[in-house]
C-alpha cells in the first residue's frame, strides 16, 4: 500500500517520523466511503452546530430562516452554474450559504473549496472565528479532520476524506491556476469589481469551476453597496433591480427570484418591498424634512393586495410560508393549495432578492428606527452615510445619493393635511370634480385614478384615489382576471362605470357628479389604438364629451396643451387606430410640471392651493414628489412610482383647456359646472339620480348613464 502524502509529522502521532499506519488507514478508508445523498440544508440540520443567545451550542435550525432553505440545496443543482442571493444583513445568509455549505463539503461531498473574503484580514477572521469554530464545535465535523497538524492552518485546511479548503481575499494571484469544485465570495459588494484588469470576482472565481463542467458551482452573496446614479430608472419588471454594479448586476443576469408573503388577512401572496416604502409606522413628521426620528407606536408592513397593516407577531408564520417565485411566474391558488405558473426566465444563474422586512434576526423597529436616525443625520449634518447603510445592509436595498432626491420639493406636504371627517366627501369649497386616469402595464396591469375638487381660485382637493384592478372575465376559480387595457376593449367600459359615471356625496346629502375625465393613452402597445376604440364607443353613448385622451410629448418650445386629432391612415405607425376623429389633448409636460410644482409649494391656502386629506398615506406624497427638475428644464424621476404626480399633471391640463388656469375667469359668473351647489348643473339629489337611472330616455338627455356607481354608501 502506497502511504506518500499521508506521512505524519505530528510527535504525538507516533514515535518516528514516518506514517502512522492507523492513521493512514483511518484516512483512506474515509475516502471510500460512498458520499451520502443529503440536501444541504438536510445535512447542515444533521451536522452543523451554532452558538444560541444563550452562550451555549445547539444544532443549526432549517426553520428559523426557512428562505434560505431553497438556495441552500441549489448549491449542488446541475441545472445552475452559480446561486447569488441578496438580502439585508443579520439574516443568517452567510451562515447558510457559506458555513453550512462548507459543511456539507467537508461531510457529504469530499471536494476542493475555496472562499473569497473581502481583505486577508477578513480571511483570516472567518478562518479562525467561523470556519474553525464551526469545526470545533460539531463533532461530525470535527472528526473528519485529518489529524496532522500541517492540514489544519489559517488558509488551508485539509481532511481525511479528501476535502480540502482554501481561505483567500480578492487579488489575481488568489484567483490564479487552481481548480475548485465550490468557489464561495462573501460580501461580494465589498469586493474590488476588477481584479488587476482581469475581469470581476465574479467571473474570476466562476472560471476556477469550469473544470468541474455542470458539477462546479460559484456561490455569491452580499448586501448591496453601490449607488444608482440614473434616478429616471424605472424596472421594466416586476422582479428587476436597479442597474448598479455588484451583486445587483449578478441578480439581473439570473432568474430573478423574489420572496413572496401570504398576508394573513386576505390569504393572498404578494411581494415584500425591499425599501422603506413596504413598511407602516407612526411618527411625528412626513419623510422629508425629518427633525424627529421618535416612532409613536408599533411597526408593520403593508399588503399591497388588500392594503392591511401586518403586525410583526405574524412574521414566523409568514416566513414559513413564503415562496420564492422567478421571474416571470406567478402564484395561482386552487382551493387551499399554491402553485407557480408560468415561465420562468432563463439562465444558468439562480438570483435571490430578499428584503430587509424578512431578516430573520432583526425586528422591524430597529429597522425603520435606524432609516429615520440616518435621515435625521443626514438633515442635520448632510452626512448621508448612516442613511446609506440602513437602506443598503437593514433593508437590502440599492441607495440613490440625496444629492439626486435634495431637487425634489422639502415641504412637508403631509404636515398640512386637512381633517375630512368622511372619505369620498367633497368639501364645502368645491365647485366641480375633475378626474384623471393613468394606466400601468407589465405584470402589474391596471388603471390607477384620482379625483379632484376644483374650487374658486383653481384651489384643488384630492377627493380620491384608488386603482382598477379586476375585470368582469371570470376565473375557474371564482375570481376575475386582471384588466389588460392592451388587448381587452371590454375593460375599457371599466373606467365608464367606475370613473364617468361615478358621484361623490355633498355635505347637505345631495351628490356631485364628475364632469370631466382624463386618460392617459401611452403605456404598453395596444393601449392607444383600445384608447380611440374606447372614446369612439363614448360618442356613441352620448358620453364623450365628459372624457378627454390626453398625451405627453417631447419639445420645451410646444404650447402647454393642443387639442389634435392625431391621423395615421397614411403613416406607417397606422396600426394606432388613429383616423382622425379622436380628439386627443396633446401636454407639454415640461411646462406643466414647472406650473404644478409652483402650486405645490405655495405654503398658504388661495389661488392655486392644493388640498390633501388625512386619510392620504405616505406612499401618495412619495409619488406626487417623484421627479425633479434637471437643469435643461426637463423634468426626470428619481422614484420609480409617480402616479400621483401625473395624475395632477393631466388634472392641471384638463383645467388648462376647460379656461380654468391661465384664464381670468369671473367666479361670480362661473361656468355652469362650477357655480354654487345650488345652480350647479353636475349637483343632484338622491332621488335625481334614482329617477334618472329609471329613465333611459332622460338619462341620454342629461348624459347621465344608466348603471352609476356611488363611492360612498349612503343609509
Amino acid at each position: 500500500m502506497n502511504l506518500s502524502g499521508v506521512t505524519s509529522t505530528n510527535p504525538n502521532r507516533g514515535r518516528s517520523g514516518y506514517a502512522d499506519p492507523g492513521i493512514a488507514v483511518r484516512n483512506l478508508s474515509a475516502m471510500a466511503r460512498p458520499r451520502a445523498k443529503i440536501h444541504v440544508s438536510e445535512a447542515s440540520a444533521e451536522y452543523v452546530w451554532v452558538k444560541t443567545p444563550g452562550g451555549g451550542y445547539d444544532r443549526w435550525n432549517p426553520l428559523v430562516v426557512p428562505s434560505l432553505i431553497e438556495p441552500m440545496n441549489l448549491l449542488t443543482s446541475r441545472k445552475f452554474e452559480a446561486v447569488v442571493f441578496v438580502g439585508p444583513a443579520r439574516d443568517g445568509k452567510t451562515q447558510a450559504l457559506i458555513d453550512n455549505a462548507l459543511a456539507y463539503v467537508i461531510k457529504c461531498d469530499p471536494s476542493d473549496a475555496f472562499v473569497v473574503q473581502m481583505t486577508k484580514a477578513k480571511a483570516g477572521d472567518f478562518a479562525k472565528l467561523r470556519l474553525q469554530r464551526m469545526i470545533r464545535n460539531s463533532p461530525e465535523l470535527k472528526r473528519q479532520l485529518s489529524g496532522r497538524a500541517d492540514d489544519d492552518n489559517v488558509f488551508q485546511k485539509f481532511f481525511k476524506n479528501g476535502a480540502f479548503i482554501s481561505i483567500g481575499w480578492p487579488t489575481a494571484n488568489q484567483f490564479a491556476s487552481s481548480e475548485y469544485k465550490y468557489v464561495f465570495l462573501t460580501d461580494y459588494d465589498r469586493m474590488p469589481q476588477d481584479i488587476g484588469g482581469e475581469g470581476s470576482p465574479f467571473v474570476l472565481g466562476k472560471k476556477r469551476t469550469t473544470t468541474y463542467l455542470s458539477r462546479g458551482m460559484t456561490a455569491v452573496e452580499s448586501s448591496p453597496s453601490f449607488e444608482l446614479s440614473d434616478p429616471s430608472w424605472e424596472p421594466s419588471t416586476l422582479h428587476e433591480a436597479p442597474p448598479v454594479k455588484g451583486i445587483m448586476s449578478l441578480y439581473n443576469m439570473g432568474d430573478r427570484r423574489r420572496l413572496y408573503w401570504c398576508c394573513p388577512h386576505c390569504d393572498e401572496y404578494y411581494m415584500q418591498a425591499p425599501g422603506i416604502e413596504g413598511f407602516v409606522f407612526p411618527h411625528n413628521k412626513d419623510l422629508f424634512g425629518f427633525t424627529d426620528s421618535e416612532i409613536r407606536g408599533d411597526v408593520g408592513v403593508l399588503c399591497t393586495n388588500c392594503g392591511a397593516v401586518i403586525t410583526e407577531n405574524y412574521k414566523p408564520q409568514m416566513g414559513e410560508n413564503s415562496i420564492w417565485v422567478p421571474e416571470g411566474v406567478h402564484i395561482e391558488r386552487e382551493g387551499k393549495e399554491y402553485g407557480l405558473v408560468g415561465n420562468a426566465r432563463q439562465s444558468k444563474i439562480a438570483s435571490y432578492w430578499k428584503s430587509g422586512a424578512a431578516a430573520a434576526y432583526q425586528n422591524w423597529r430597529s429597522i425603520v428606527q435606524g432609516y429615520l436616525n440616518g435621515l435625521v443625520t443626514y438633515e442635520t449634518t448632510g452626512d448621508e452615510e448612516a442613511l446609506k447603510t440602513a437602506i443598503n445592509v437593514d433593508m437590502g436595498a440599492v441607495y440613490i445619493p440625496q444629492r439626486l432626491v435634495d431637487g425634489a420639493s422639502k415641504i412637508a406636504l403631509k404636515d398640512r393635511a386637512e381633517k375630512i371627517t368622511e372619505r369620498y366627501y367633497v368639501p364645502d369649497e368645491v365647485r366641480g370634480l375633475v378626474a384623471t386616469v393613468d394606466v400601468q402595464g407589465g405584470e402589474n396591469r391596471r388603471w390607477d385614478v384620482q379625483v379632484h375638487g376644483i374650487g374658486v381660485g383653481n384651489q384643488k382637493w384630492i377627493v380620491d384615489r384608488y386603482s382598477i384592478t379586476d375585470s368582469k372575465r371570470a376565473l375557474e376559480n371564482g375570481k376575475f382576471d386582471r384588466v389588460n387595457p392592451a388587448a381587452h376593449i371590454e375593460d375599457w367600459n371599466l373606467i365608464t362605470e367606475k370613473v364617468v359615471n361615478s358621484t361623490y356625496k355633498l355635505g347637505d346629502g345631495r351628490e356631485m357628479r364628475v364632469y370631466r375625465v382624463g386618460i392617459d393613452t401611452g403605456g404598453e402597445a395596444g393601449v392607444t389604438e383600445r384608447a380611440y376604440e374606447y372614446w369612439r364607443s363614448l360618442r356613441m353613448n352620448h358620453l364623450s364629451d365628459r372624457v378627454r385622451l390626453v398625451k405627453g410629448r417631447d419639445g420645451l418650445e410646444q404650447p402647454k396643451v393642443k387639442l389634435s386629432y392625431p391621423d395615421s391612415t397614411n403613416r406607417k405607425d397606422r396600426n394606432s387606430g388613429a383616423r382622425g376623429d379622436v380628439p386627443v389633448l396633446m401636454l407639454n409636460t415640461n411646462k406643466i410640471k414647472d406650473n404644478l410644482q409652483n402650486d405645490l409649494e405655495r405654503e398658504i391656502s388661495g389661488p392655486g392651493f392644493i388640498h390633501f386629506p388625512d386619510w392620504l398615506q405616505d406612499w401618495f406624497y412619495k409619488e406626487l414628489q417623484a421627479e425633479q427638475r434637471g437643469d435643461d428644464g426637463k423634468w426626470f424621476k428619481i422614484r420609480s412610482r409617480n402616479e400621483a404626480w401625473d395624475l395632477l399633471v393631466y388634472c392641471y391640463a384638463l383645467l388648462i383647456e376647460l379656461g380654468i388656469v391661465n384664464t381670468r375667469i369671473d367666479w361670480d359668473r362661473p361656468p355652469n359646472w362650477l357655480k354654487p351647489w345650488d345652480d350647479n348643473s353636475e349637483v343632484i339629489t338622491r332621488e335625481q339620480r334614482i329617477a334618472l337611472q329609471d329613465d333611459s330616455k332622460a338619462l341620454a338627455k342629461k348624459r347621465v348613464p344608466q348603471k352609476r356607481q356611488t363611492r360612498f354608501r349612503f343609509n
